[in-house]
């Protein structure tokens, strides 16, 4: 069975989401540009994993999060949208919109991940473009 019946059409970039989760595959090709392997990555929602963030922002302060790989700052993000949904909704009547240039915030399928709420996802098809989304 090929991956591609699996996982779907893999992109530009060798990765594929599996829908309605924060799954990714990426596919592994050798020079003849023939999957030969799989590598998934395991994307996951905690929630209540940014409530020391909080304070920060609802009061509008702007936050850098650097780290290693696998650290969770990505998950973060993910637990911080609700908060600034609702705030921004409820205090200004704004939307919170997302670019996600590689699906790994809303998940890669055209539903995204519960784990946004109700933001605006767009994703990005091309990071080289996305700049004009």
């Amino acid at each position: 069975m090929g991956a591609n019946r699996i996982v779907g059409d893999f992109a530009v970039d060798n990765r594929a989401g599996i829908s309605r989760t924060l799954h990714r595959i990426s596919a592994i090709r050798n020079r003849k540009g023939a999957i030969i392997g799989l590598t998934c990555r395991v994307g996951r929602a905690i929630s209540g994993s940014a409530n020391l963030l909080q304070d920060l922002v609802k009061d509008g302060a702007s936050l850098l999060l650097i780290g290693p790989p696998g650290v969770g700052k990505t998950t973060i993000i993910r637990s911080v949208l609700p908060v600034c949904q609702r705030d921004l909704h409820d205090d200004y009547q704004k939307r919170v919109m997302i670019v996600d240039t590689s699906n790994e915030i809303g998940g890669d399928g055209d539903i995204p991940h519960a784990g946004i709420g109700n933001a605006r996802r767009m994703q990005v098809p091309n990071s080289d473009m996305q700049h004009k989304v």
